[in-house]
Order: structure tokens, then sequence, then C-alpha cells
């Protein structure tokens, strides 16, 4: 029988090759067959406990709330965009600051005193000091600074006004002309613009895991829907193999065989019978990959799990040109190189501006007042009596720019290396989709030829059981064993196929970055 398998499997593929070119561009329209819409028949073994009835959307749904990596990378992706605020907050919130002082000092007598003969006397100052003031830094990189002083200062002995109050009240606006800033705000929001590129790319990081768990839980489920059915298939050849084995011992019992055709039978039913064992032990392997992929509790893992929804096909022309473009568009990794050139272009340019002398206008203006009360003293100040006020230029700058030439050289290697990188994402990205769309055009066309062999393996079969039926001589046991393993490889091998179309179908749609929104998941809400 192994040579008979063998013969069997090399009829398989010449027969779909010789159709596959035949059919190739055949418009009918192809419909699944009944028998692979219908519900899954479950092994007898995992029939003990209820089965876990399972979608499709119901899969990807769990395996999206569930994994474990797509927690991860939701989790980096929050952080990540908390990193904007919090570089903002470092870079333009206003800072508050506040200082209190309290002093005594003694000194020697003065030269007036010693002149009048009180060289014994000393001088004793005791005063107390606060300042408050708040600094706002604007996204031009002005610092903007308002502040309030005040001093209480006793002097005793000597004083003619022991007690003095001072007061004041300070501008202050600090503008970098040269180093520090430019036009375009880029440079002053560069910590702010770094965090949101590496936002960005976390978000990108997020999408791709998100995509490759749902092909992932997709490519599962239909690994165990084809798992199921071929266990269906083997189950219904050893039907087949069973009905003739009664059919043989009837014929024989009437005289029509010898009892020497029984062994050919039972050996056919034999091997069937071990055929379905492995299919069993495969509906169990593919299983467990599902439950995996979903991150199932153990406690859920010796329920039986049966998909619902049956396989179908929908045949898809596409053009290479247009889906690459789309790709492009949606493809998280095209969108992270984009988004490290576009990084490496804001280090060049600050590292342009950082070659640059530091050259910073200062504008100070101050209101000042002075009592022997604290009230006298303010209101000197919010009268307007002692203003003042300074404009300053400071200017430093290395001229040789050893250093700052040679970081804009690094960075702008850099910048090119990641220019030659996403180049490289668009070549990569334009062969897996020729390959993607290669083995969709080629699934489809093996979904033809298949179910032209499995047609023409059904009637072959039907011709054979009617001719041993009829007493035929041209016909016997190995004859139908013969034909009825043949369609049993024509219907896994159109199973097969639709399998692999659905893969195909989802591969392409992963491969152009759309895969998420035709599933209706969002990224933020993880469903």
């Amino acid at each position: 029988m192994a040579g008979l398998e063998r013969s069997v499997l090399v009829l398989s593929g010449v027969v779909c090759a010789v159709l596959s070119s035949s059919t190739a561009r055949s418009q009918e329209s192809y419909r699944v067959p009944d028998e692979l819409t219908q519900q899954p028949l479950l092994p007898e073994a995992m029939q003990a406990r209820p089965a876990r009835i399972l979608s499709l959307s119901e899969a990807i749904q769990l395996a999206v709330s569930q994994n474990l990596g797509i927690t991860l990378y939701r989790e980096q992706y929050v952080a990540a965009r908390r990193q904007i605020d919090v570089q903002w907050g470092r870079s333009f919130e206003p800072v508050v600051r506040a200082t209190y002082s309290a002093t005594e000092t003694t000194t020697p007598p003065t030269l007036s005193l010693l002149q009048n003969g009180d060289r014994a006397l000393v001088l004793n100052t005791q005063g107390g000091s606060w300042a408050a003031g708040v600094t706002q830094t604007l996204e031009t990189a002005t610092q903007l600074t308002v502040g309030y002083s005040s001093l209480r200062q006793l002097t005793r002995p000597g004083q003619s006004a022991p007690l003095v109050y001072n007061a004041g009240l300070n501008f202050t606006l600090t503008q970098p002309l040269l180093r520090g800033f430019a036009f375009d705000m880029a440079v002053p929001r560069q910590d702010v613009l770094r965090a949101r590129f590496d936002s960005d790319r976390a978000g990108q990081d997020a999408r791709a895991a998100l995509i490759a768990a749902v092909k992932s839980t997709d490519d599962a489920y239909w690994d165990l829907v084809q798992a199921l059915k071929s266990y269906s298939i083997q189950h219904d050849s050893l039907r087949l193999a069973d009905e003739q084995l009664a059919l043989t011992q009837r014929q024989i019992d009437a005289g029509i065989l010898a009892p020497s055709d029984l062994i050919t039978v039972e050996s056919t039913q034999a091997q069937r019978a071990y055929s379905l064992l492995q299919a069993e032990s495969q509906v169990g392997t593919a299983s467990d990959v599902l439950r995996t992929v979903l991150n199932m509790p153990q406690g859920d893992w010796e329920r039986p799990l049966l998909p619902v929804d049956p396989p179908q096909f929908v045949e898809r022309t596409m053009d290479l040109d247009t889906i690459c473009a789309v790709a492009l568009t949606n493809r998280p990794e095209v969108a992270q190189a984009r988004i490290d050139v576009d990084k490496a272009a804001l280090n060049v340019r600050v590292a342009k501006v950082d070659r640059l002398p530091q050259l910073d206008a200062v504008f100070n203006y101050g209101l000042a007042g002075q009592g022997i009360t604290y009230a006298d003293a303010a209101n000197q100040v919010f009268g307007t009596n002692l203003p003042a006020w300074t404009a300053t230029l400071n200017f430093s700058w290395s001229p040789l720019m050893k250093a700052s030439q040679s970081n804009v050289d690094s960075l702008r290697a850099t910048e090119s290396a990641k220019h030659t990188q996403l180049e490289q994402v668009r070549v990569s990205l334009y062969a897996e989709l020729r390959n993607d769309l290669r083995n969709l055009d080629f699934a489809a066309r093996q979904v033809r030829a298949a179910a032209k062999f499995r047609d023409l393996a059904q009637r072959a079969l039907d011709a054979e059981q009617r001719k041993f039926l009829n007493g035929n001589n041209m016909s016997n046991n190995i004859l139908v064993a013969l034909k009825q393993d043949q369609l049993a490889q024509a219907q896994l091998a159109e199973l097969a196929a639709i399998i692999a179309h659905h893969k195909a179908s989802t591969a392409i749609d992963a491969a152009m970055g759309v895969l998420l929104d035709q599933r209706g998941i969002d990224l933020k809400a993880g469903r």
C-alpha cells in the first residue's frame, strides 16, 4: 500500500500541474464544497468535555487583549507618549523660585569712630531678606524672569537710622540670537521633538507587533480549521473502507469473491485508521498552537476548541504598484525608517546651530525702593520713582570649531545612513509584496486546479464502485481503494489550497499594513 500511496501522490501532482496551466486564467466562479463549509467534526477523544466555540473575530479579540507581547508594547507606547509631556515640562513649564535668609555680622569700629576715640565700640548688623520670582522659557528660546526682593537691615550702635528697608522689582528678558535659536523653532524644541519621535516609533513598534499577532492568530485559526477538516476527510475515508469491507464480506459469503480478497480490504482499513490517528494528533497540535497565541489560561487548555467560521474563497485582483503605494503609506517599518530620518535631520540642524557663536541679548528693567519702614520702600517701588534698566549683549565663541564641526560631519553621516536604511526597507518591501502577490495568485490557481481534481476523483470513484457492484471483472478491491485514496487526496489538496489562499490574502494585507484597519482594530483601544 506504500507504493500505492506514492502513486496516488504522484498522480495528484501531475493532475494539479496540468490543470493549473489549463485553468490559470479561468473566470469561472468557484464555490467551496458543502462538506468543507459544515461544522468540523471533533475527534472522539476530544468529545468528553464541552467544546469552546470560537469564531475568527473572537479569537483575534482574545489575542489582542490577552497577548502578553501586545500588552508590553502598548505599555511601552504609553510610557513613550508620557515622555513628550515630561520634556515639554522640563523645557517650557514656568519655574517659581523663592529664598529667605537671615544674617548677623559684627564688625570693628569704623574709621570715624576710631578717630573719635571709640576704639571699643563695634558694629552689629542684623538683617533678613527674602526674594521670589518666576521664570518662563518660551518656545522661541526666550527666557522671561520676574522677581521681587525685600531686605530688612538693622545696624547698631552709632547709626542715626539703624533700621532700613530695601525692596526691588526686576524684569529680565534673555534671547539667544545665534546658538540655541532657529527660526523654524526646531532647535529650541529639540528635546520635545526627540521625545515625539521616540513616541511615534514606539507606536509603530506596537502597531507592528499587533499586526504580527493578528496574522499569527489568523494563521493558527485556519491551521486548526484545516486540521479538523482533514480529520473529517480521513474519517469519511475510513467510513468508505468500512463500507467496502462489509460489502466484500457479503460477496465472499455469497461466493462471488475469494476469502483472500478480505486481506486487501482490511489492510486498506488499517491504513486509514492509522491516518485518522495522525490527523487527530495534528488537531491536538494545532489546538495548542492557537491556545498559545491566545494566551489562554491553563485551566482552559483541556477544553477542545471548535472554530465555527467556514473556509471561504474570495479571489482578489491586485496591482503590484498600487499595493506598494499603500504599503509605503501604512507599513510600520517604513514609518519607523522615516522617523529615524527625521530625527537624524533634527540632530544635524541642532549641531549646525551649535557651531555658531553664543550671542545672547539680555534686557533688565528694575524698580527700587528704600525707607525706614517697609511701606515706604514698597511705595517707592510701585510708584516707579527709582527705575533702572540695562541692555547687554553676551558673546562667546570657539573659533576653531573642531569638536562642533566633527559632530556635524558625524551626524550627517548618520543621516545618510538612515536614508540608506529607508531605501533598503523600500526594496525589501517591494520584494516581499511581489512574493506575496505571487503566492496569492498561485494559491487561487491551486484552488481551481484542486477543485477540478476533486471533481474528477469523485466521478472516477463513483464509476469504479458501480463496476465493482456490478461484478465487472475489470474492477476489484484494489482499484476501489485506489479511487477512494485519490478522492481523499484530492479533498485534502483542495482544503489545503483554500487555507493557503486565506493565509496568502492575510499575508498581503499585513504586508500592506492595512490588516488592523480591515479587522477593525484600534491601537489605543487594543480591540
